[in-house]
């Protein structure tokens, strides 16, 4: 689901949701589309490492880990086996000693 759609439907419903995000850290807007996620209400970003196809302890993910301090926002990461989306073959991303640099 787009960042901007889930954006909408908490518009729609603000007694009932808050907006969440999902963006990729190696993007090169990553740092700047969070900021835009967390000015617009969002506090969690969440990752599936392996669907993703992010290593959560690449060195280019630390300035978005320093956004996410910045902006007071909370990353909820995927762990170990997941079966819900594809991307069996980057299990070794859901790792969760990967999760050290966060």
């Amino acid at each position: 689901m787009p960042n901007g759609w889930a954006q909408y439907a908490a518009d729609l419903y603000p007694e009932r949701m808050r907006p969440a995000c999902s963006i990729h850290p190696y993007r090169p807007d990553a740092v700047q589309e969070l900021e835009r996620c967390a000015q617009a209400g969002a506090r969690i970003v969440k990752w599936l490492p392996s669907a993703m196809g992010i290593d959560p302890s690449a060195p280019e993910c630390l300035p978005f880990y320093a956004a996410l301090v910045a902006n007071d926002m909370t990353l909820l990461v995927h762990g170990g086996v997941e079966a819900a989306v594809g991307g069996h073959a980057e299990a070794h991303l859901n790792n969760p000693l990967l999760l050290r640099h966060p």
